[in-house]
């Protein structure tokens, strides 16, 4: 598309070795941020759609291989709902069916369901996927979106006969039951057992929901606006001591200080599209004792002052 690729991670705080890992967790706040400045510089309505449409089952990882070698198309979204932690800590899905009608649906994180291409991707991808596992076109009843109806947008997902809803609790396809019983091409229940099996290891080996990560950033989301939050408080607070906090954490592969800086990043640019609050108010939001300190840190993320962001978005 033109646009530096090498920018885009810097943005979004990520390094070449993140990306090579095969076994890395990259922060949905990351994610966002990708999102965000990619939209910066193509600011096109209709490019999450075009995302998903050359999304392939294999892309998908471990969940891509289970899905291909499913049964029919109920066992393939089962499966992506049941592990679908392997992709993203954002992601709660669910299949569920009453009568004729079976919705498939999820609840994204809150920062990406404010940018309505991260949405239509991900929609996109799902519809590309399934028709790619059945060798048969999806015409889906019904799509949900999770925000107002788009301006300038060209591109539609489904058929002639799919009606489109916004303002929606939460993105959702919703199918014919019948659709369900399609047969994925290339089933093979052998080989997708042992995938399922491997999938269970892999799910049981990731951090738990109350990993001390996710506590920690629990804590400093309470702490932000009583002031700088400190190791030794956010210690306190978790029942332990500074030291088996740092431990913990490292074990994880993060830091205090790590994950204060995401934090912080990630609700600076949410901030700042609020125009009510001033920039130093901000400041004091994020926990910093000085707005100079919050200055130079925009500065750093972003290689612009807080200010400057504001009036070009």
């Amino acid at each position: 598309m033109g646009i530096d690729r090498m920018g885009l991670q810097a943005s979004a705080g990520l390094r070449d070795k993140d990306l090579q890992d095969p076994d890395a967790r990259v922060p949905v706040s990351s994610f966002v941020e990708l999102w965000r400045e990619l939209l910066r510089a193509r600011p096109e309505p209709d490019l999450g759609i075009r995302f998903g449409a050359v999304t392939h089952a294999q892309q998908l990882g471990l969940i891509g291989y289970l899905m291909m070698h499913s049964v029919d198309l109920e066992g393939a979204l089962g499966r992506l709902v049941r592990f679908c932690r392997l992709l993203s800590e954002a992601n709660r899905a669910r299949l569920t069916e009453a009568g004729a009608v079976a919705t498939f649906s999820w609840e994204p994180d809150a920062r990406l369901q404010r940018i309505p291409q991260a949405i239509d991707w991900a929609l996109a991808a799902v519809v590309n996927v399934v028709e790619e596992l059945t060798a048969a076109k999806l015409e889906p009843r019904e799509i949900l979106y999770p925000y107002p109806k788009p301006a300038g947008r060209k591109a539609k997902l489904g058929g002639p006969r799919t009606r489109a809803r916004f303002d929606c609790p939460r993105p959702a396809l919703v199918l014919a039951s019948r659709d369900l019983r399609r047969p994925v091409t290339d089933a093979d229940t052998t080989l997708g057992s042992y995938l399922e099996d491997h999938a269970e290891t892999v799910l049981a080996a990731l951090p738990s929901q109350r990993s001390a990560s996710r506590r920690t950033r629990a804590a400093l989301w309470r702490r932000l606006r009583a002031g700088e939050p400190t190791l030794e408080r956010v210690a306190r607070e978790l029942s332990m001591g500074p030291r088996t906090l740092q431990r913990r954490l490292s074990e994880e592969g993060t830091s205090f200080s790590v994950l204060l800086e995401e934090l912080r990043r990630a609700l600076a640019t949410t901030l700042l599209e609020d125009r009510s609050l001033p920039v130093h108010e901000i400041a004091f939001l994020l926990g910093y004792s000085e707005p100079s300190a919050f200055y130079r840190a925009f500065r750093r993320w972003r290689r612009v002052s807080p200010g400057t962001y504001r009036v070009s978005n």
